[in-house]
């Protein structure tokens, strides 16, 4: 049953459309074991996180270990009061988004956040996490929270572009230009441009 799940699950995994991914996004393999940090389903990013698959005797994988959205500690708990957002001036421009809000637990704590891009929309997901495995005493108040986070903006065309975080909490900012350092060639049409060092 395990073995079919995890044929389920690869499948969502290469099925899905990627967006751009920082380095703790990258899944890896080692010692036999496949570690996934987060798999998108279309109706949710980041669904499953800290997936791990084992390579069978039989070239097959198994699933070993997973953690799914409200449960195991993991929710969508955080409310957002405001988001502010930071664009920088100089080439390439960095868009961030500074997130202030709290959690209704106060034993909850960020957990991971997710990203997707469809189109020209950011949609951003703030996981939070609770321990499960320990007796802990929370004071009954809410937990504040700020966060700022970086939007893999890097080799986008010019354009308005538009970021929703948990469903909401909605807003835009424009690229004036092609977000790359001069010289850069995604797609190779600069062939013939002469680069000195």
């Amino acid at each position: 049953m395990r073995l079919i799940r995890a044929f389920s699950i690869v499948g969502i995994i290469f099925l899905l459309p990627t967006s751009p991914a920082f380095s703790s996004d990258t899944p890896t393999f080692q010692d036999g074991l496949l570690s996934i940090p987060t798999v998108n389903i279309p109706t949710q990013i980041g669904q499953y996180q800290a997936v791990t698959f084992e390579f069978t005797a039989q070239n097959g994988w198994e699933l070993l270990d997973f953690k799914e959205v409200g449960t195991q500690g993991l929710g969508l708990e955080a409310m957002i009061d405001a988001v502010e957002l930071v664009k920088t001036n100089a080439v390439p421009v960095q868009i961030l988004l500074r997130i202030t809000g709290y959690f209704s637990d106060p034993c909850a704590n960020i957990g991971q956040i997710n990203h997707r891009l469809e189109g020209n929309r950011f949609e951003i997901v703030m996981n939070s996490t609770r321990a499960t495995d320990t007796v802990i005493a929370c004071a009954a108040v809410i937990a504040p929270f700020r966060k700022t986070i970086p939007l893999p903006v890097y080799g986008l065309s010019a354009g308005t572009y538009a970021y929703s975080i948990n469903g909401g909490n909605n807003g835009t900012f424009e690229l004036m230009t092609d977000n790359e350092l001069p010289g850069d060639c995604g797609d190779l049409t600069c062939r013939d441009v002469e680069l000195t060092f």
